[in-house]
């Protein structure tokens, strides 16, 4: 199987997938034009909004929270329906922008952990900065 990209679709019955590099099919004027693609969604007791993948994420906490929703595909390009996972690891800890050669230690659970109780590489960085800024110019 494969992630299938964003794509546009008609919104009736006769009509196919489009990529985005492909011109549109004619605009009616009822909106039937959809553009599908892959979505973050925060599990909790409520669930959550889409959230859309370009967005920043929320906040990671020590459990598996943020599932992904997306088109599945056969490697000959065969859409077979909507694939729905949570975040691997590695992909929480890019989101907490550790870099990719980062080892965490463990079973699933005690990484996921290890990750929500951490500051985020980039925030940290920014907090030490303005930290240092505030002591220098006193």
């Amino acid at each position: 199987m494969a992630l299938v990209e964003p794509f546009f679709m008609g919104q009736h019955s006769c009509s196919a997938p489009r990529n985005l590099d492909q011109p549109l099919m004619t605009v009616a004027t009822a909106g039937a034009i959809a553009l599908c693609e892959p979505f973050l969604v925060k599990y909790n007791t409520r669930g959550s909004l889409p959230i859309p993948l370009t967005n920043p994420i929320d906040t990671v906490t020590t459990v598996d929270r943020f599932s992904l929703v997306e088109g599945l595909a056969l490697n000959d390009g065969t859409e077979i329906g909507i694939g729905y996972r949570m975040l691997t690891p590695a992909e929480l800890s890019a989101a907490m922008s550790f870099p990719a050669h980062y080892t965490w230690t463990g079973k699933r659970k005690d990484v996921l952990r290890q990750i929500g109780n951490a500051i985020p590489v980039q925030t940290a960085k920014a907090l030490l900065k303005a930290m240092l800024r505030q002591t220098i110019c006193k």
